[in-house]
């Protein structure tokens, strides 16, 4: 009988991951014993009776074991200062990343939105002027919902199969406190503040938060670059006042003026808050790192062949493509449609190897291109010269748009599959070729890039203590690994990750449109993802399905219960 990973009981993971931890120190202890051993002064050593024994150590030393574990040990030794080192570097902030004020404005009055209907909104936004100054908004307002900064071309607003945007139903006075709307909101928004009540959260408190999510800054740091700016320039403490009113009257309550100091270390900042790494063993590294070399050189095996992306710099994308022979010399009506897949956070390759065999050999799959992307920073690959310096969105997302161009994909679009981190990798795609007509279907298991706005993400996978075996081993083998740490302190940039249901070509359709939850999901908050997208016109078990008792990854990397469903996607 299997045992499912996902299903394994507590004291075994937490056994399995002290015995790993217990690495690097057991090693340190070898290491410095064996040193001493062999460097201590003869007068040192008759002190401690060892002359006797300079006889013993040295037909020891004869031996391979004792040699082999001191080589052992010095590798783990010495990749442990490479790693704490690493780590103290790696907490260095990046710079904050710079959005129009114009798509900060249409992001919150997005979020704001999301789930009302038209009889939350009986009055426009008021302007600077308005003679109420409880519900007045400074500055002014788009009354267009255009993506700006978000996209390389705009989306119509107006789609066949497409839901609407939701800017428009911005709520422009207080919600009523006990309105359901507004209690929902409240009861999310104070994760960010790790559930502290609602009432302790005061103004400056938010305010602090709110310069954090919006511009990747402190707020003190906000308030002195507007000291220094240009008197033309909007002031960013300006616009954190404008939107200040806005979550308010979502969250139907007045934030009460001053600063809890309480919240001072409990407020999330993702890309400002200490970087939390766990030591890990050379070894551990190199487990998996053969593993997806193995899963690598079988897909080889089986027609695969490695490329890169090297328009833009000589480390661009690197992807895994078959392409079947004679495929480019078909008519374009009659080629079958490529397939483009992005993985998730993890160990790389060899944790999909359920998943990538099966694509290699499902005979549906031989007469269609398949590619597969390699994303060194999120895959554990510390050999890699990318696994602390992660691809930029504009960077990732031109790279696979220059792959569909350059293999011929776009003449007769794609189909796209994505998994947990890969989903927003392929949010970036369908934001930049949404009305170009390349994308044909999309697939999204486990997806991460919905609802960004609310903590559960990096509130369940970085902040919350880990309850069940399976928690603690997904928090230790990748929450906290150095480059997939790294890679979400310092480079998760939520607004530009958010893929809004109108930006989905064919939403609302099965057939061009799939999303695959698991019901015991403990990342992404599953049961809000569902109603979320349910809200915006997909129906339950028609191209939304959730697997019943199902963990994160368990469809996917162990063929769980929606394998046959996704199965069944990729065939038609």
């Amino acid at each position: 009988m299997t045992i499912s990973c996902f299903q394994l009981p507590a004291w075994f993971c937490i056994s399995l991951i002290y015995l790993i931890r217990s690495i690097v120190p057991l090693a340190w202890l070898y290491f410095l014993s064996s040193l001493f051993s062999y460097l201590l002064p003869d007068h040192y050593q008759s002190l401690f009776n060892l002359r006797a024994h300079q006889h013993n150590r040295q037909e020891q030393s004869l031996q391979a074991w004792p040699a082999l574990f001191f080589l052992l040990s010095t590798c783990e030794v010495l990749f442990s200062i490479y790693y704490l080192y690493s780590s103290h570097l790696v907490q260095r902030r990046v710079n904050h990343f710079e959005h129009p004020t114009s798509f900060i404005r249409t992001t919150i009055n997005r979020i704001v939105g999301t789930g009302l209907g038209p009889e939350y909104n009986n009055h426009r936004i008021s302007s600077p002027g308005s003679s109420n100054p409880t519900n007045s908004v400074s500055g002014s307002p788009d009354s267009i919902d255009q993506l700006l900064d978000d996209t390389l071309l705009p989306i119509p607003q107006i789609y066949p199969s497409r839901p609407s945007s939701p800017s428009g139903l911005a709520p422009d006075h207080l919600l009523p406190y006990d309105d359901p709307k507004a209690i929902d909101f409240r009861s999310n928004q104070v994760l960010w503040f790790q559930n502290c009540p609602w009432e302790e959260i005061k103004k400056e408190n938010m305010m602090e938060w709110l310069a954090w999510s919006l511009f990747g800054m402190s707020l003190e740091e906000v308030r002195l670059e507007d000291t220094q700016m240009e008197q033309k320039a909007e002031p960013r403490s300006k616009l954190l006042d404008e939107i200040l009113i806005r979550f308010e009257n979502r969250a139907g309550y007045r934030l009460q003026p001053g600063y809890n100091p309480k919240l001072a270390n409990q407020v999330i900042r993702l890309t400002l808050d200490p970087i939390k790494i766990s030591i890990r063993p050379l070894g551990l590294y190199l487990l998996s790192n053969l593993g997806s070399l193995v899963l690598k050189h079988f897909l080889k095996k089986a027609g695969f062949r490695e490329a890169q992306c090297t328009d833009r710099c000589p480390q661009g994308l690197k992807y895994l493509i078959r392409k079947p022979k004679g495929w480019d010399d078909l008519p374009v009506e009659t080629r079958p449609i490529p397939l483009i897949f992005a993985h998730g956070l993890g160990i790389g390759f060899c944790q999909y190897a359920a998943f990538l065999t099966y694509l290699a050999h499902a005979p549906w799959a031989l007469n269609k291109p398949i590619v597969v992307l390699i994303q060194p920073s999120i895959s554990q690959e510390v050999f890699s010269s990318q696994h602390l310096k992660p691809p930029t969105k504009e960077t990732l997302a031109a790279d696979v748009i220059q792959l569909i161009y350059s293999e011929k994909f776009a003449e007769t679009g794609v189909e796209l599959v994505g998994h947990s981190m890969g989903t927003i990798v392929i949010a970036w795609v369908v934001k930049a070729l949404s009305n170009k007509g390349v994308i044909k279907r999309i697939c999204l298991i486990d997806p991460v890039c919905f609802c960004l706005w609310e903590p559960h993400v990096c509130y369940n996978f970085l902040y919350s203590k880990p309850q069940t075996g399976i928690e603690r081993m997904i928090r230790y083998f990748v929450g906290t690994e150095l480059g997939v740490a790294h890679h979400l302190h310092r480079y998760f940039e939520w607004r530009s990750n958010i893929l809004w249901p109108f930006e989905i070509p064919g939403f609302i359709d099965p057939q061009k449109f799939q999303v695959f939850l698991s019901e015991k999901d403990s990342i992404l908050n599953a049961s809000r993802v569902k109603k979320y997208l349910i809200d915006n016109g997909m129906k339950d078990g028609e191209g939304l399905f959730v697997a019943r008792g199902n963990a994160h990854g368990e469809s996917i990397i162990e063929m769980g219960a929606h394998f046959d469903q996704v199965k069944k996607w990729l065939q038609a």
